[in-house]
């Protein structure tokens, strides 16, 4: 997903739907997804052991998360909420989002205080359209969106979504198709610690096990 598409994207659904289909306190419902990739859920796989002999720096890198590299990156870049590491012909980017970030304001109805962005990603990546709550529109809706934000990934119906989970962090690893034929690969990560936010991951110059390898160096700021 190229930078602040999600969020333009949010906003003008949002905007759109705020006008044509509304509940109660002017709460957006988008369509419920009916794309294939929608059906996916994530199997649980197993948290990667971390294999760095010697973790020399540590760096803040979302809501909460810290991650421990070998040595400093080549090169960091810090805009707004993204982050990139360049590391030895490698890259990783982190773009952390919030409700704010999201588009979730109190202008729709919503509460951004009491979003969980764990119960968020849990439902987008563990849960099919077919498994939405039917107690209030303000569940439907988020429950929607994040449906929303699996159907805007770079997915077929035979993209195999691994969960990891290392309490009280929680991954949602796949790799998206690439145009360029390049490997690349993404994490959707939570912190039970933090719910105010989730992060997302973008890794390429890496294999699968290099990228995971970077994931596991992924701690909470209080288990400092």
């Amino acid at each position: 997903m190229a930078t602040g598409t999600l969020r333009a994207l949010t906003i003008l659904g949002l905007s759109l739907l705020a006008t044509t289909s509304v509940y109660s306190q002017q709460i957006p419902m988008p369509d419920l997804c009916k794309l294939p990739q929608c059906s996916l859920t994530a199997v649980s796989g197993d948290w990667p052991q971390h294999s760095h002999a010697a973790r020399t720096i540590e760096l803040e890198v979302g809501p909460e998360l810290v991650l421990s590299l070998p040595k400093p990156p080549q090169r960091v870049v810090h805009r707004n909420a993204i982050l990139t590491f360049d590391l030895d012909g490698s890259r990783l980017i982190f773009h952390t989002y919030d409700a704010e970030a999201y588009g979730f304001t109190s202008d729709y109805g919503f509460d951004p205080f009491a979003i969980n962005f764990v119960d968020f990603l849990r439902n987008a990546f563990e849960k099919t359209p077919e498994e939405e709550p039917k107690e209030t529109a303000i569940e439907k809706s988020l429950f929607r969106y994040s449906q929303l934000l699996k159907a805007m990934q770079d997915m077929s119906e035979d993209t195999t979504i691994t969960h990891l989970s290392k309490a009280p962090i929680n991954v949602y690893y796949f790799q998206p198709e690439s145009r360029s034929g390049q490997e690349l690969h993404i994490a959707f990560v939570s912190n039970d610690a933090a719910p105010n936010a989730f992060l997302e991951i973008r890794g390429s110059g890496l294999s699968k096990a290099e990228f995971q390898q970077h994931v596991s160096g992924l701690s909470t700021r209080e288990a400092r």
